[in-house]
């Protein structure tokens, strides 16, 4: 499979760990989502949906949306955003810097049994693309996987393009496949990239393979 990426980034290249919606093409800035994202000190975070622009130290920006923006649309659970969620991340950067393209990371909540809270993920995930985006799955769960990259990332967030592991699944059933992804997107006007996973010596790092060690008491 052919993913224009780089492959295997050395450890030196991998980092220590604002909104629009499109209409026929057309971006519109989203609405002002005031607060912040942070609860106070001993609190649990409550649930709030939204981009969260990197660098904001509140977490949202009640900042005015530019009037215009291109995106390439990182998309997965990153739970743990562990070095393989970083390769990916950093094989995004990598290409929309040579497109003049911002990197959203396209997420979800945690579901137990998460490697990290829904805080936590969002701060780490701030650190390494321009934007975050929590999505309630409730919101995309009956779209078709053509209608996610038609509606949901090319249409809602201005994507230019997709970039997703191999293992990735999205859309109704899970019947969405990067492959498939590749051929919606060739029809869409949407490139679709797919990394490679991942690997420390012969062992692919995926959070399922960290639960499992914790779970052994092995990390």
């Amino acid at each position: 499979m052919e993913t224009g990426l780089p492959l295997s980034p050395t450890a030196e290249d991998l980092p220590i760990f604002g909104s629009f919606r499109c209409l026929a093409g057309r971006p519109f800035p989203s609405p002002r989502i005031p607060g912040s994202m942070l609860s106070p000190p001993g609190r649990p975070m409550e649930p709030r949906w939204g981009i969260f622009p990197s660098g904001s130290r509140a977490g949202f920006s009640s900042a005015p949306a530019p009037t215009s923006v291109e995106r390439l649309i990182a998309v997965g659970r990153f739970d743990g955003v562990h070095l393989g969620h970083r390769h990916l991340l950093s094989s995004a950067r990598e290409l929309a810097r040579e497109r003049g393209w911002k990197v959203l990371a396209y997420t979800f909540p945690p579901t137990p049994p998460a490697l990290l809270p829904l805080e936590a993920k969002v701060r780490l995930l701030q650190e390494l693309a321009d934007e975050v985006e929590v999505v309630p799955w409730e919101r995309v769960r009956d779209l078709s996987p053509e209608e996610f990259l038609e509606k949901e990332v090319k249409g809602r967030l201005c994507g230019r393009a997709i970039l997703m592991g191999p293992d990735h699944r999205f859309g109704r059933g899970r019947a969405g496949t990067p492959e498939l992804a590749q051929k919606l997107g060739a029809a869409l006007g949407l490139e679709v990239h797919v990394v490679p996973p991942f690997r420390v010596g012969e062992e692919v790092v995926s959070s399922r393979r960290i639960r499992e060690l914790l779970s052994r008491g092995e990390v």
